[in-house]
């Protein structure tokens, strides 16, 4: 009994890894930024969330979102009135090399965390539900009923489409969109 309990332990992580290694796969792929674009992005995204949370502890950085796309920084979150949470977080980021510029959204406090969580899964489940757009080429937090939205698509037409799915779901009383338009590259004509 030992014995097949432990190989259906084995299975299971072994689903779970697979599973994993294809939607990993599958986000990648389905970028607008090339690999290397992705990796600066991600490294830039650790480097400031380490630093955060090496200076403000990690109870503060958790309440502050990190968002990075081209080197375009995203910052939101709730900073209580008197914390220098996001004065830290801005100095952070301006000081990560290949940061081209440092945005923010920030709120005193957040009214109900459960209906901005509502919020985001509703959103989620309306990106995915529309076959024109990628859910891994966006990523997005709700705040205090504002929906912050960052990332890189391939038509002004797709930033609109987003916006609008926002817009639609009940609670979202504003939309903050950080998204940037990268026309996709030109395939070359075979000679």
């Amino acid at each position: 009994m030992r014995t097949l309990t432990c190989a259906l332990a084995g299975l299971a992580l072994l689903q779970a890894g697979c599973t994993t290694t294809v939607i990993l796969t599958y986000q990648t792929l389905t970028d607008v930024r090339t690999m290397q674009e992705q990796t600066e992005d991600y490294r830039i995204l650790g480097t400031i969330k380490d630093e955060l949370a090496h200076k403000t502890g990690v109870g503060s950085a958790l309440q502050i979102h990190v968002f990075s796309y081209l080197g375009r920084v995203v910052l939101a979150g709730v900073v209580e009135p008197g914390s220098m949470v996001g004065t830290e977080a801005v100095a952070i980021a301006k000081k990560v090399e290949g940061v081209r510029k440092v945005e923010t959204f920030f709120i005193p406090a957040r009214p109900s965390y459960s209906r901005d969580l509502t919020v985001s899964l509703k959103f989620d489940a309306s990106i995915i539900a529309d076959m024109e757009l990628r859910r891994s080429q966006l990523d997005w937090t709700t705040l205090g009923g504002t929906m912050i939205l960052v990332g890189l698509v391939d038509s002004d037409e797709k930033v609109k489409r987003v916006v609008e799915h926002a817009k639609s779901i009940d609670y979202v009383i504003a939309v903050r969109s950080y998204i940037q338009v990268r026309p996709p590259a030109k395939k070359r004509e075979p000679r």
